[in-house]
């Protein structure tokens, strides 16, 4: 049931075109503004500190285009970006947030499309967003990276089968590529996991509070 889920959760579109992002889009572990526990992919970085960063594995970029979550939550967990943002998953609008960096955690919003995922970077939605599809973007790059949990050793919170991706807000040729202007769960609800995954995760919050 799992590879049915992950096969329908991908979407592939490789055949669709000749274009494709080969293998991993690079991610900065050397700089964050915001310091080093607010690396995406570092020892004591975001990712590491949430989940454990043996417990993920990366989702090759030819990959990550395409979603079909229907069904999934989506829960908002960390950004590094003074702006407003929001993200949505085909045309339904996920959430908006307000501004500030820092941890974040929120009801999650269940998932009813698939398609792209669109995220925007600016108070007012009034922009073009960046897509999980480099050839929607105007830069025509790679703004969103992707790991699937696949293991819970010492993190006995995590729900193997997750998702977690993080976003790029800045145009490739000046943006920091470090991925963590917004950081977000994509989670399948089972009996109890919900409850379990918000009180895992408030309390990590509670331990690790940065101020918006």
């Amino acid at each position: 049931m799992k590879k049915l889920i992950l096969v329908l959760a991908l979407g592939l579109v490789l055949g669709l075109s000749t274009f494709a992002w080969a293998g991993l889009t690079p991610i900065s572990s050397t700089y964050s503004e915001d310091g080093p526990s607010w690396i995406l992919i570092n020892s004591g970085g975001i990712l590491d500190t949430l989940f454990g960063w043996g417990n993920l594995t990366r989702i090759d970029d030819d990959n990550d285009q395409l979603w079909n979550l229907a069904g999934y939550y989506a829960i908002e967990l960390a950004k590094i970006a003074g702006y407003s943002q929001s993200l949505s998953a085909g045309s339904q609008l996920l959430f908006t947030d307000s501004g500030g960096s820092g941890w974040r955690y929120g009801p999650g919003v269940v998932i009813t499309e698939a398609g792209t995922f669109k995220f925007y970077n600016d108070p007012n939605n009034s922009g073009s967003p960046w897509s999980s599809d480099p050839l929607e973007n105007s830069d025509q790059g790679d703004h969103m990276v992707a790991w699937q949990i696949t293991g819970n050793a010492g993190y006995p919170n995590n729900y193997i089968g997750d998702y977690v991706v993080g976003w790029e807000d800045k145009p490739l040729a000046i943006a920091d590529c470090d991925y963590n202007d917004l950081v977000v769960l994509f989670h399948v609800p089972e009996p109890t996991s919900m409850m379990l995954l918000g009180m895992g995760i408030l309390g990590l919050f509670g331990l690790r509070r940065k101020p918006a």
